[in-house]
């Protein structure tokens, strides 16, 4: 809980100072953000406590109490490994920025080369898109 107050504190800190200077719509609409977020990872937290209690309870009445907490612990630590998962991916992409030109050549060759490598997936889709949308009735 102290925690909390903490991160509150520090929110309504950053609020009120967010008039101050240049910028003052800029800061204040980022510390508006910050609370937005702040109070959404509550509500956040909040359903997913509300979630392990309630497979918490369906777990009691079938498997009794400790299997009940064993299916509550297990639906956290899977919310965790997804989490750490999409987080590794986050930090592991590959950040390349844009090309700032346009090489039409290089293009070109480069979609000839996926026609080629992909013609019967390419073929396939066609075929199936215009049975879709080739319906007389416009039923699909």
């Amino acid at each position: 809980m102290a925690e909390m107050e903490t991160l509150l504190r520090l929110a309504l800190l950053a609020f009120g100072r967010a008039g101050d200077g240049d910028g003052a719509g800029s800061s204040r609409r980022t510390a508006i953000t910050a609370l937005a977020v702040i109070a959404a990872a509550l509500l956040v937290a909040a359903s997913i406590g509300c979630t392990a209690a309630a497979l918490w309870l369906y777990g009691a009445e079938r498997l009794g109490p400790s299997g009940g907490a064993f299916v509550g612990a297990g639906s956290l630590l899977v919310l965790s490994l997804v989490v750490i998962a999409v987080a590794a991916v986050m930090v592991h992409r590959n950040h390349r920025a844009p090309p700032t030109t346009m090489d039409f050549d290089s293009l070109s060759a480069e979609l000839a080369k996926l026609f080629k490598d992909h013609k019967a997936v390419l073929l396939l889709a066609a075929v199936v898109a215009g049975l879709l949308l080739g319906d007389e009735d416009g039923k699909r």
